[in-house]
């Protein structure tokens, strides 16, 4: 039989456990996020300054960091949304190839809105659980 007293100890231990995933995954997702929307406004000032090498090489280090974070990124997000991420990214691959500044900007701005999103969907808040 187990005594009274436990169960209020193991419930809040399992709060603080259930919290601090919370917060890990909310922590994980936002420092990836401001990683990439760093070099997602990189390429726009590339863009804005019609350097498109330089966009093209912003993007390529952005690609590189998605791969890295698309790992584990499933397991805490949505996969809709990281399709629309992946869209995004292609359809801004090919206006920077064709440099269509005005198409590219739009999806930058859908880039690091989709990108910012994510962590504050994410985030353990009551906004989220209710």
């Amino acid at each position: 039989m187990i005594k009274i007293h436990l169960v209020p100890i193991a419930l809040a231990l399992l709060l603080a456990v259930f919290l601090l995933a919370g917060w890990g995954n909310y922590a994980l997702l936002k420092k990836d996020a401001e990683t990439l929307s760093d070099t997602a406004k990189k390429i726009q000032v590339s863009v804005q300054t019609g350097n498109w090498e330089e966009a093209e090489g912003h993007l390529t280090k952005t690609l590189k960091t998605w791969e890295k974070s698309k790992k584990y990124w499933p397991m805490l997000v949505n996969h809709r949304e990281m399709d629309q991420i992946d869209e995004i990214i292609n359809r801004l691959k090919s206006y920077l190839e064709n440099q269509d500044s005005s198409m590219s900007m739009a999806e930058l701005y859908n880039l690091i809105f989709y990108i910012k999103h994510i962590p504050e969907k994410e985030s353990l808040n009551l906004r989220n659980i209710f």
